[in-house]
């Protein structure tokens, strides 16, 4: 079985509250635990999951998000959900991931 490296953020509001659990995997699967919910979904890209997540917008996201979720219940409540759901976790990811890939770049030095 090959080794995959997987990335964990333990993401937190200005304030220190807590956002979620989010994970990437050279997969280029995403998953979340969070208090808008459990989500996930997986990428087609031959980049670097996290570089590709810097490059996304909430409304992209939230939709792919929402598509993940939608084969159990299609409803704008869910599509609501998964739209603030992005609002509050996409920012906090890519602030995490710009720290990361600027810390191992620094060691790279």
């Amino acid at each position: 079985m090959a080794k995959e490296t997987v990335y964990r953020y333990s993401l937190r509001t200005v304030s220190n509250c807590w956002l979620g659990e989010v994970m990437l995997t050279d997969s280029k699967e995403f998953f979340a635990m969070t208090d808008w919910g459990n989500f996930n979904y997986c990428w087609s890209t031959q980049e670097d999951i996290r570089k590709f997540i810097l490059h996304l917008d909430e409304d992209y996201f939230s939709r792919k998000i929402f598509q993940s979720v939608s084969y159990q219940c299609s409803t704008k409540e869910m599509q609501g959900c998964c739209k603030r759901f992005a609002s509050k976790i996409l920012p906090a990811l890519k602030e995490a991931i710009k720290e990361e890939l600027a810390n191992t770049e620094e060691e790279l030095c």
